[in-house]
This record gives C-alpha cells, sequence and structure tokens, in this order.
C-alpha cells in the first residue's frame, strides 16, 4: 500500500534510543532497531543510515558494523508508529481487497451491482479500486451486504500508552 505521506525529509541514528529518527513533512517517527529484520544488538550496531534517493525517498538504506546493509520503508515506519491516517488507510485498503474477492464470488455482473447500489459502473470501478482511499465506507458497507457478505466490526479494548 502506498503512503500518503510524501517522502522521508531526514532520518539520524538515535543511539540512545536505540532507533532511527525519521522526519518527513508531517511529523518525525521513531523506529527501534530492535523491529529491524537484520539482527541489531552489541557488537553490531548501525553505523549509518541515509534517505534513499534511488527509492524514491521513501526508504532509508542504513549499514551495520558486520557490512550488512538494509533498506527501510516509509510504510513500516508509519505502521510500527500506527500513524492514525496510515491506520486508515490501511484498514480501507483491507476492506477493499475484501470487497474486489466478495464482487467476484458473489456471481452478480458488475453492472448489476451497480444498479443495486444506484451507482454508476464508473463509480463502482473506483469503489473497488485499492489505490482510492477516499471512498465511502458507507458504499462499501452497501456493496458486501449486496454480494452477500456479512460484516462484523470489533473494536478491540485500547490501549494507554
Amino acid at each position: 500500500m502506498k503512503s500518503r505521506l510524501k517522502k522521508i525529509k531526514k532520518v539520524s541514528i538515535n543511539r540512545h534510543k536505540k532507533c532511527f529518527e525519521i522526519s518527513t513533512s508531517r511529523a518525525t517517527y521513531h523506529f527501534p532497531f530492535s523491529k529491524l529484520m537484520e539482527d541489531v544488538g552489541p557488537g553490531n550496531t548501525v553505523v549509518e543510515a541515509y534517505v534513499d534517493p534511488e527509492l524514491a525517498n521513501e526508504c532509508i538504506t542504513y549499514f551495520l558494523e558486520d557490512g550488512t546493509e538494509g533498506a527501510l520503508h516509509l510504510d513500516s515506519v508509519l505502521e510500527v508508529n500506527e500513524d492514525p491516517e496510515y491506520m486508515k488507510n490501511l484498514l480501507v485498503y483491507n476492506m477493499t481487497v475484501r470487497a474486489i474477492e466478495c464482487v467476484k464470488q458473489s456471481g452478480l455482473s458488475k453492472r448489476e451491482i451497480s444498479r443495486r447500489l444506484k451507482t454508476s459502473p464508473a463509480q463502482l470501478y473506483r469503489l473497488l479500486d485499492t489505490a482510492n482511499y477516499s471512498k465511502s465506507i458507507n458504499q462499501l458497507l452497501k456493496l458486501f451486504h449486496i454480494c452477500g457478505a456479512k460484516v462484523d466490526f470489533i473494536v478491540k479494548d485500547f490501549i494507554v500508552k
């Protein structure tokens, strides 16, 4: 899923907090070394990190003492930090993927689904576009109902941080 944030502006290594500090146009995020795929720890720390222009400034590239090179995408940073906009877009994306599956399994034509939704086929295609995050959740819920899918929302207990 493509991030709605523009690009990474700056990255720095915070050895005291054992994390990267990654700045975007909207905020600065912390990404702990412990969440990296590579084994970072005593004797193998991060020695360098930079915003990678070859990866459209959407990733940072970093190097460890043992010579290991890794890349970290902005989406991973936003997910670890539970950025509200990113989490909303992730939910909309996942619902859209499920909606596409439901449409296929329903056996209904897209024209019939459009008719039942009281919308145009073009609007249905926008509703089923995984790159469109501004769609109506109401329309997605109606689409699930038309296709015979049951939708339950579960709000989990929140944790005060």
